[in-house]
Parts: structure tokens; sequence; C-alpha cells
């Protein structure tokens, strides 16, 4: 039993953990960011929805874009709600 505890427990954890934060990072972040993009460049940039093992420096800002807005959206959220 305590080999089930100390041994495999903690794969779980981690693999459910790298899970999640792929599907975060990489569906919700760069989905968003390239929406957002997408948007405010009338659908000229970026050309293509470009698949996460594909990146240049560039795609990353879009990550970097969806986690900003997902971030400022929860502290407003919260603000807003706690006021």
């Amino acid at each position: 039993m305590d080999f089930i505890v100390e041994a495999v427990l903690p794969f779980i954890g981690r693999v459910l953990g790298y899970i999640l934060i792929e599907l975060f990072l990489h569906v919700i972040c760069y989905t968003t960011g390239f929406v957002i993009v997408w948007l405010f460049t009338f659908g000229s940039k970026p050309e293509k929805f470009i698949p996460p093992k594909n990146q240049t420096q560039q795609e990353y800002w879009l990550y970097f874009l969806g986690f900003l807005f997902w971030a400022v959206f929860l502290v407003v959220s919260a603000l807003w709600l706690w006021s």
C-alpha cells in the first residue's frame, strides 16, 4: 500500500498536471491570442492557425496575449464580484 502512495500517486499527479497545463496553454491561451490578433488586424495577421509543434517566435506572443487576456479577465471579474 505504501508503494502505491509513494510511487503511483505522484506519477498520476504529474501526468494530470502536465495534461492540464498543455490544455490551458495550447488550447485556451493560444486560441484566445489568435482570435484577438485576428480580430484587431481584420484577419490579415496571423495568416493561419499553426499547430503547437511548428511554432516560430511570433506564435509565442499569441500565448502571451491569450494568457494576459485571461489574467486580466479573472482579476476584473473578481473585483467586480467582490465590490
